[in-house]
């Protein structure tokens, strides 16, 4: 089953290169480039710890509205 889904917000800007990316898949039987950035695989169990998971969102919103 291949499904494209999740994209919040980006999804109108990612996604005609997400159903290329998808497509491809599906036709040649593999991914045509490293999806790793966007692969549910790459989250641990420390992303079920509610309080972890807050506490990186805090920082991350600090991080990226950080001007200088």
């Amino acid at each position: 089953m291949f499904v494209g889904a999740g994209f919040n917000a980006f999804g109108i800007a990612s996604g005609g290169g997400a159903g290329w990316v998808l497509a491809q898949w599906v036709v040649d039987g593999e991914a045509p480039l490293d999806l790793w950035v966007v692969d549910i695989r790459r989250f641990s169990n420390l992303h079920r710890d509610r309080q972890w998971v807050c506490d990186r969102t805090l920082e991350a919103y600090g991080k990226h509205y950080t001007i200088g």
